[in-house]
């Protein structure tokens, strides 16, 4: 299945990750406040980001690429 990436960020000590990525030369960073980008913040051994919203251990049912 398509749409899946995966990208290791170590977090210290189960800290938050804040989360901006692009895809196909747009970047997804969740929108901007005061022109700040929000990003998706999580945390957990994987994250995953769907129609936007951040999910916590989630695992795809297919491989990453």
């Amino acid at each position: 299945c398509g749409g899946w990436y995966k990208a290791v960020v170590p977090a210290a000590n189960g800290a938050q990750v804040k989360l901006v990525f692009e895809v196909d030369g747009t970047w997804d960073s969740n929108g901007l406040v005061n022109g700040q980008h929000k990003g998706y913040f999580g945390a957990g051994d994987n994250l995953a980001v769907s129609n936007g919203t951040i999910v916590s251990d989630s695992y795809p049912d297919c491989p990453a690429i």
